[in-house]
């Protein structure tokens, strides 16, 4: 994996297979599912975010596995090594969840009576949004956060499978984004400052 794309590209060719595999350090790919030369119950798709404080951190993530959907919020506390997670899952997603195509703009917003989940992109910055309901001991957790993003390099992977060039692996990665907002658990607040609290 030692090619680097720096031009903008189909992600995908007519027949599904990768265009250029390789890696880069901007958005170049242009994605879209319905090249994707596979069945509906094999695509997976996922959006995900970790928030690091002090001594813990917490982690949404909202994911289409095609057959099955994915809403989870985790908790990892560093002091005392415990990791909470609440996982909701929805069966037969198969792309409704309507996960962007491109990073750099549209919504994820899933929600239901358990839970809202919402991931706004706005120029220069990301809006975190999420509810989960009966998180920790019955408690909610509350989190609404603002990711500063800055035009530096990111982390883009391309790489088809070995033994089938039709399926293929498609990450892109942005570090180190500063964090303002809070999270809240029951009656317990952490605070996020910018000037300490970074994001993946």
């Amino acid at each position: 994996m030692n090619h680097e794309i720096t031009k903008p590209t189909l992600l995908l060719n007519e027949s599904g297979c990768l265009n250029e595999p390789g890696y880069a350090k901007r958005p170049v790919f242009e994605y879209h599912r319905k090249q994707i030369a596979a069945s509906k119950w094999r695509i997976k798709e996922w959006d995900y975010y970790a928030m690091i404080h002090d001594d813990l951190a917490f982690a949404f993530t909202v994911a289409d596995l095609g057959y099955l959907g994915m809403v989870t919020a985790t908790k990892l506390d560093f002091k005392t090594k415990k990791e909470t997670k609440k996982t909701i899952m929805v069966p037969f997603v198969f792309g409704k969840f309507h996960l962007p195509n491109i990073v750099e703009a549209g919504d994820v917003y899933v929600e239901n009576k358990k839970y809202e989940f919402h991931f706004a992109v706005e120029e220069g910055r990301r809006i975190i949004h999420v509810v989960m309901k009966d998180f920790e001991q019955g408690k909610d957790l509350v989190a609404d956060l603002i990711l500063t993003q800055y035009e530096e390099d990111r982390m883009v992977i391309a790489t088809p499978w070995k033994e089938n060039p039709k399926a293929f692996y498609y990450n892109q990665k942005i570090n180190c984004m500063p964090i303002e907002g809070s999270v809240r658990i029951g009656e317990e607040t952490w605070t996020y400052d910018k000037t300490k609290h970074f994001a993946v």
